[in-house]
């Protein structure tokens, strides 16, 4: 059980590697990093469990870099030029990881393992659940939000905020289960068999919630699409008809979409939010915005846009676009628009795995 967990982390890990790789997605490298180190983590568990030594000041760091790459995922994700508490919790992090180190260092010179194991299972605990809180607060935060702003996103798209924030809470628990598992194995009491299995049973939980969040079957995603077809309704979605895109032609504007899937599904939902203030139909704005991001990006088509560059296009391309169409108010236009993708950036994400 233990092997297949472990390749399940590792599998996850890879491929979020690869598709943060492939998409530019700074952000997710952090996620695929923080799979990656856990997986490494239990691995030396198994090591340990079969009799090998486990260098109590390895492990500090391995789960010091754990929750740090999980903290960073937050920040990349959620809150660029936004205000959040990253600063803060890294700072709590450190320190609480630096104790760890130094209880993790003496455990291995005095080998003094009953005292100083306790500590660092509490110091643990401490660490993996400040990044476990922060990503589930946030996560059920967003999915509320959008939930409730009806957005124009896939029902997929909009439940991986809430599998993902449940996913993160089941931390918890199994931190704190860990901690009275700790204890009762120092104390050799045999009630320390069945914090293993509990352990062992949500972490199972987890992983399947993550692999099913991030790596998503075909038929995880029809499910949780059904009623719409995998698509979004057609009065959002982007065929909206001949006559849009005809509009977008006679507005000397593409009409002709990009090649990737996830480009295409971001600058839809845009599409739909910018059409509104700029009083055009839909499927002429999206053409507004392929023209845009083909002017900044010369392999357009071949990877998805990255927060930053999208903000840049914002300021650059549309901003230009807008003025030489002779929209009105088109300066107003284009930073209520940045704001937007400021607060909803996590959908970058989302959309693009």
């Amino acid at each position: 059980m233990n092997l297949l967990f472990n390749a399940f982390l590792f599998a996850c890990g890879a491929y979020l590697a690869h598709r943060a790789r492939r998409l530019r997605l700074g952000s997710v490298s952090f996620l695929a990093l923080f799979f990656i180190l856990l997986g490494g983590e239990f691995v030396l568990s198994i090591l340990y469990n079969v009799g090998l030594p486990r260098p109590a000041t390895l492990d500090a760091i391995v789960l010091q870099c754990v929750a740090v790459s999980f903290l960073l995922f937050t920040q990349k994700t959620f809150f660029v030029d936004k205000r959040s508490p990253f600063k803060a919790l890294l700072v709590v992090v450190f320190a609480v990881g630096a104790l760890n180190t130094i209880a993790g260092i003496y455990e291995d010179v005095t080998l003094d393992s009953a005292g100083a194991r306790m500590l660092r299972t509490v110091l643990i605990w401490a660490e993996l659940a400040i990044a476990s809180t922060w990503q589930t607060w946030v996560s059920l935060g967003e999915y509320r939000h959008l939930r409730d702003a009806k957005a124009p996103i896939e029902p997929f798209v909009l439940k991986r905020y809430l599998i993902f924030g449940i996913a993160s809470l089941l931390f918890i628990p199994t931190l704190v289960i860990d901690v009275v598992g700790t204890w009762l194995d120092i104390a050799m009491d045999t009630g320390y068999t069945l914090t293993g299995i509990a352990i062992t049973s949500i972490l199972v939980v987890y992983v399947l919630l993550n692999l099913l969040v991030w790596i998503a079957p075909g038929w995880f995603k029809a499910w949780l699409n059904k009623g719409t077809d995998g698509r979004r309704p057609a009065a959002v979605g982007f065929g909206e008809g001949a006559g849009d895109m005809a509009a977008a032609g006679e507005a000397g504007l593409p009409g002709k979409p990009l090649t990737n899937r996830e480009t295409y599904a971001i600058i839809e939902y845009i599409g739909n939010s910018m059409a509104e203030r700029i009083e055009q139909t839909p499927g002429a704005v999206k053409g507004l915005l392929l023209l845009a991001i083909q002017q900044h990006q010369t392999n357009a088509g071949t990877l998805s846009i990255s927060y930053a560059e999208l903000k840049d296009v914002f300021q650059k391309e549309v901003r230009d676009i807008l003025y030489r169409i002779g929209t009105a108010r088109w300066e107003e236009i284009v930073q209520d628009m940045i704001r937007e993708l400021t607060e909803k950036q996590s959908l970058l994400t989302m959309i693009s795995i």
